[in-house]
């Protein structure tokens, strides 16, 4: 390894696809134990720019150098043998195998036949560098999404590795396991490895990064070291002057009971004895660390789970028994968008329209009456697209949202549940989505926020459960609820 070289570096680099250009002329260089950090909304290019760094698609022009050479029209499998890795923000996990076959999948070891007493060896080995302790000839499905995240994590951490590319790598971790990766990356960085981090949490960049380089519509604006600037000065670079409050007008309305209540759930060991009641025109946030038991509220919250005591109790007494019947009652936006939210093959207006088939009543059937439909339901949501009949897979992960809550707008669903309703999603597409779930609030809407983001459900709701080991463990007021004062409850308790 050459450290007086760049680890990587890219220069001059352009790419077009048919009626969009997707990066005008950027460079970045990356040095030998430098934490760079690239930022940008969605959409900006930063997709694009890993994925011709890592040989994933080829740039129209400009050059790619490794370790001080060039590189041309290299495969993802010679830029991984030149020690170029990727941890992508979307799981790569071969779930019918082990813990230690998804570690060493790259580089099995072996000649004509894998050795499985070397593969769990190195396994071993790589998960110590992390501190995980699983065991490499386990199951990787019985594991949750943030040890699957740390699997990756450990398949990348290679000793040869000259540098890493890490794309939003803390979006399922707890802050435990934040913290454990921060330590990682600052031995990578003592090391000599270069890690090229992208993140939407600017927090992370401050702590971590020395230097970042920020995209905007395909562009460099801004490259330099992040010592001397502020967090605004870098927002203001990302996206230019952007709000970052949300309306909290109260619009509860308690006149007519509940919209949904929880009686004393319990669902295993995930939620423990939680009761609480939500009303019509409020936002209610629920949020702890990864395992908290949150996202397994939201799926009793919707029926795709059943209690195994308790009840979920739908406004008018009526009881959720299933996600079949709640259907028209009850919204479910899921966390994981591009797998259970959406139709990545169908198009924009196909996706917004799914809601009619879930309620009563005749679908939209007539094409020119679909059209209006949807092109006034992209509106509402403030989808940014110029057709809907364009693909909802060419959409960033902003608008992709926004699809989702479109398509419960025109049916007026009283009850929407989101969970982790702006993962991986920039900062003014989070402050619109903000804006939204505000409007359907005062609305009439009764809406539900499980998130694992304490600073996404401070500022966007009206009252706050803390959940910790599948219990509430606290409640606050939405205005009242700090970063810091939702950690000391969930610490406290």
């Amino acid at each position: 390894m050459n450290l007086q070289a760049p680890a990587l570096d890219l220069s001059g680099i352009s790419k077009s696809y048919p009626g969009a250009r997707a990066l005008d002329d950027v460079s970045l260089r990356l040095m030998p134990g430098e934490v760079h950090a690239l930022v940008g909304e969605n959409g900006a290019g930063k997709s694009t720019l890993i994925k011709i760094a890592s040989g994933a698609i080829q740039a129209d022009s400009g050059t790619v150098s490794v370790d001080g050479s060039v590189v041309a029209n290299a495969s993802r499998r010679a830029f991984q043998a030149l020690g170029i890795r990727v941890i992508y923000q979307e799981r790569q996990i071969a779930r019918d195998l082990s813990v230690g076959e998804n570690v060493m999948l790259d580089r099995l070891p072996g000649t004509g036949l894998v050795s499985w007493r070397r593969t769990m060896s190195e396994a071993s080995e790589r998960l110590a560098v992390l501190g995980l302790e699983l065991d490499p000839r386990s199951s990787v499905r019985g594991l949750s999404v943030a040890q699957w995240q740390l699997i990756e994590i450990a398949r990348a951490v290679d000793y040869g590795a000259r540098a890493i590319i890490m794309d939003e790598p803390t979006a399922s971790l707890s802050r435990v396991e934040v913290e454990r990766l921060f330590d990682v990356v600052n031995a990578l960085r003592a090391r000599g490895v270069a890690v090229l981090y992208i993140s939407h949490h600017l927090d992370e960049i401050f702590h971590l990064a020395d230097t970042v380089t920020v995209l905007r519509d395909g562009r460099q604006v801004f490259n330099g070291a992040v010592a001397g600037l502020t967090p605004d000065q870098l927002v203001n670079e990302m996206f230019g002057e952007v709000s970052h409050t949300v309306d909290r007008t109260d619009s509860c309305n308690r006149d007519g009971g509940p919209a949904i209540s929880l009686v004393d759930v319990h669902a295993g060991t995930r939620v423990r004895g939680v009761s609480c009641e939500i009303y019509p025109g409020e936002v209610v946030g629920f949020t702890g660390g990864t395992g908290s038991g949150t996202t397994e509220l939201a799926a009793l919250l919707v029926g795709a789970r059943r209690p195994s005591s308790g009840s979920v109790v739908l406004g008018g007494g009526r009881r959720l028994r299933s996600r079949t019947g709640a259907a028209s009652a009850v919204a479910f936006l899921p966390s994981d968008r591009k797998r259970r939210g959406l139709l990545l093959d169908k198009t924009i207006a196909d996706n917004l329209l799914l809601g009619r088939l879930a309620v009563p009543g005749p679908p939209v059937v007539m094409p020119r009456r679909q059209r209006k439909v949807a092109t006034m339901l992209m509106k509402a949501a403030n989808v940014k697209s110029d057709s809907a009949d364009r693909g909802v897979r060419t959409l960033s992960g902003g608008n992709q949202q926004k699809v989702i809550i479109g398509r419960w707008m025109e049916v007026g669903t009283p009850v929407l549940v989101f969970d982790e309703p702006t993962a991986g999603i920039d900062i003014p597409s989070k402050m619109e989505i903000y804006a939204t779930l505000r409007r359907l609030a005062n609305e009439g809407a009764a809406i539900v926020v499980c998130s694992t983001d304490f600073q996404e459900v401070g500022l966007v709701t009206d009252r706050v459960f803390v959940m910790r080991d599948g219990r509430i463990v606290g409640e606050v007021a939405g205005a009242l609820a700090s970063e810091q004062r939702l950690i000391e409850m969930e610490m406290s308790a």
